[in-house]
């Protein structure tokens, strides 16, 4: 196990997608984390982790694809079709 500091693990408590840092980009079907060394790396990934706990709708609306429908009208005309 990875100690953290103090004011990094109090801050986590409270983590949400505003609150992460830029080196960590939340994009449709991407998440992309940029870091300096292991260290800083395992900071983000914590971060991560912790947002998502706490936020995990927000970082879904960023992450996936809106489930696309079809209007209403054009479903009445496929059904209202026949086959003959």
């Amino acid at each position: 196990m990875v100690a953290l500091a103090g004011e990094f693990q109090e801050s986590l408590d409270r983590m949400c997608v505003p609150d992460l840092p830029t080196t960590i980009e939340l994009v449709l079907g991407k998440v992309t984390i940029q870091c300096r060394n292991m260290e800083h790396l395992l900071e983000q990934l914590v971060q991560l982790a912790k947002a998502l706990d706490n936020d995990y709708e927000t970082i879904r609306c960023h992450i996936e694809q809106p489930i696309s429908r079809r209007p209403v009208a054009s479903e009445k005309a496929t059904f209202g079709r026949s086959g003959g």
